[in-house]
């Protein structure tokens, strides 16, 4: 599912924080940290755990305002998520377990229509040489989510982190809203030139950046970044 914004619209947008607390069974805490350790032993570097924030519930005014209401969660559900799939979760769980989280990408856009992806490294838990979009989850203890518009100022420091590039908040723009996988994922998109790239090519969960033009894109598979990509573009 996508959403689209005109821009005018983005402004009737408003965040609120949920204030009901999932409480969480013994048995899927205990299963959440035996799948946590399982997944850090793979790991060549130590991996990290902390909040991530959710969208729990959107809601729609009759004045044709916006609510998303979001929650946290930690990095081991989403973890436990990828190894054990959702369907398993829900199954035994029930949906109370099942959280959507969200995440904010990037796909920077050169003077000469390329568009700009990273090549993953050991260091998170995508798998090594997978092609990716700039961008990930939304961390509590690196911003506070309380409008729309902080979402833009994580993806600002997400580029900055993964590329070395410093966007301005003014030339970002949201091209949509994806909704897969029970993830909600921001995409946005900017302008750079390709000397400001290959000048701060600054690298921390990637082992290298790379520029693709559409039909590359377009004409490509094997990798979910080419498959979203595609349904991206059409809108950028």
């Amino acid at each position: 599912m996508i959403i689209t914004f005109l821009k005018q619209e983005e402004s009737n947008v408003t965040v609120k924080f949920a204030t009901k607390d999932r409480k969480l069974s013994k048995t899927y805490i205990n299963l959440r940290e035996k799948v946590w350790e399982r997944f850090k032993s793979n790991k060549k570097e130590s991996v990290w755990n902390g909040e991530i924030y959710t969208i729990h519930k959107i809601i729609q005014h009759t004045n044709g305002r916006l609510c998303i209401e979001v929650g946290l969660c930690e990095y081991k559900d989403i973890i436990l998520s990828r190894e054990l799939g959702d369907e398993m979760i829900y199954s035994r769980f029930g949906s109370n377990y099942i959280f959507q989280h969200i995440e904010t990408v990037a796909l920077p856009r050169t003077v000469s229509g390329k568009y700009v992806y990273g090549v993953r490294n050991n260091k998170t838990s995508h798998r090594e040489g997978e092609l990716d979009m700039i961008g990930g989850l939304v961390n509590r203890d690196e911003i506070k989510i309380t409008s729309f518009g902080a979402l833009k100022k994580n993806i600002i420091k997400e580029v900055l982190e993964e590329t070395g590039i410093q966007a301005q908040y003014s030339e970002i723009h949201l091209v949509c809203v994806c909704f897969f996988n029970n993830k909600f994922q921001f995409v946005y998109t900017f302008k750079i030139d390709d000397v400001q790239l290959n000048t701060h090519s600054k690298v921390e969960e990637f082992s290298h950046l790379v520029k693709l033009s559409e039909s590359e894109i377009l004409n490509n598979s094997g990798s979910s970044a080419y498959e979203y990509s595609k349904n991206y573009l059409k809108r950028i």
